[in-house]
């Protein structure tokens, strides 16, 4: 029988399961792409990837974070990044935040401080509302 090991949780700041949209581009090569994200909290957050980004780059970040009514915007740093399935060509990606600004930080601190505390609070959100796709032509 195979044991499963947790390791502790050593994040400065709590994270919660998040659908939210992200836009991100590494500042090198300048190119911005939308994905989903996994998972976010006040210092960092993970998200899907098409292709696999090098750890240690530096990217610029804006997350539309709809239970805030804002995008966060937020500079980062890749600490992780894992290929999702053996034979996929999806990567999970996970930042640290390296500039983000205070209010935002507080914000998202806050926001899953009251989730950890009432678990009902979690706003449901259909994010065709704040998206509409081009259709190509």
């Amino acid at each position: 029988m195979a044991r499963k090991y947790r390791t502790p949780n050593t994040r400065d700041h709590q994270r919660i399961d998040a659908d939210y949209l992200i836009k991100y581009q590494i500042k090198k090569d300048g190119e911005t792409k939308i994905t989903n994200v996994k998972d976010i909290g006040a210092g960092g957050l993970q998200f899907v990837a098409q292709e696999e980004l090098p750890v240690w780059a530096n990217l610029n970040l804006k997350i539309l974070v709809p239970p805030l009514g804002r995008t966060v915007e937020a500079k980062a740093r890749i600490i992780r990044t894992e290929r999702t399935s053996r034979h996929g060509t999806t990567y999970s990606v996970a930042v640290r935040f390296t500039d983000i600004p205070d209010a935002d930080r507080k914000s998202l601190d806050a926001f899953i401080k009251t989730l950890e505390d009432d678990p009902e609070a979690m706003i449901e959100i259909d994010h065709a509302d704040f998206f509409v796709r081009k259709k190509k032509r």
